[in-house]
């Protein structure tokens, strides 16, 4: 398993960079095992955790789907199984539709055992790799498409901070109160929500408009507006350093962002 931490780095602009640390060793993928692991290198890389935001995986093989629900997907199995067959250089010769079902004999003696239902190499093929695969298939993308909700819901209006000129001041401070909300750690808060909701009703009016996050930043950098604007610095920093696809920004994890 591989390590990297991803920061907003200041030098003469703001660039997000990724930095490789290390490999680690696994014997075992629980949960549990892995973060003891990861934690311990952080520690003995002298990575403060307490500087550490978000957290992304990139082997989907752990993301494991339940093999139910995927027979309505199926519709049209013969002909993907057959491309994925291609593809992964699979034995392609499936036995016609017409196949007949072999007949059961019939039981003359109580100690008899059933005859064994025989399926055909399609049907196998369909059954045990096919659906299993959609199945996981699926469940990733809806795993996906939560965890971007989530995202969208806490971070989403850091996106866009000059539209934020049109949004109600109530449902901006309570934008800001949950982003407080979800950056806090027992006793421990990365922002002030109401010192950030002043913040963004003043930059709104200065920034101009198309800008991206990162661009934002090098706006004020250049403009000398980093230290008028400290809260909005912090959470577009952290912003910019979660792995959107599969962000996590309540646990203090992997990606860095350096002072």
């Amino acid at each position: 398993m591989s390590l990297t931490v991803r920061i907003a780095e200041y030098n003469e602009s703001v660039e997000v960079m990724e930095y490789f640390l290390s490999f680690l060793q696994v014997t075992e993928t629980t949960g549990g095992f892995l973060t003891d692991i990861v934690l311990n290198e952080l520690k003995r890389l002298g990575v403060p955790l307490e500087n550490c935001r978000g957290q992304g995986y990139d082997n989907g093989s752990n993301m494991k789907g339940k093999h139910s629900g995927v027979q309505g997907h199926s519709a049209k199995a013969k002909v993907t199984a057959t491309e994925l067959a291609e593809e992964l250089e699979v034995e392609l010769k499936f036995p016609g539709a017409d196949e007949v079902r072999p007949r059961k004999k019939r039981k003359l003696f109580g100690y008899e055992g059933d005859d064994e239902c025989l399926i055909s190499p399609e049907q196998n093929f369909k059954i045990n790799f096919f659906n299993s695969l959609v199945d996981v298939a699926l469940s990733s993308v809806q795993d996906r498409f939560t965890q971007l909700a989530a995202h969208s819901a806490t971070f989403g209006f850091l996106y866009n901070i000059q539209d934020l000129c049109n949004v109600s001041d109530d449902e901006l401070l309570q934008l800001c109160k949950d982003l407080q909300n979800l950056l806090t750690h027992n006793d421990s808060t990365d922002i002030d929500a109401v010192e950030l909701y002043e913040e963004l009703k003043t930059l709104c009016h200065i920034m101009p408009k198309g800008l991206s996050a990162l661009d934002v930043l090098n706006v004020m950098k250049k403009r000398g507006l980093v230290e008028i604007f400290p809260q909005v610095v912090v959470a577009l920093r952290i912003l910019l350093t979660l792995p959107v696809t599969v962000a996590s920004g309540g646990e203090k994890l992997f990606q860095a962002q350096t002072n």
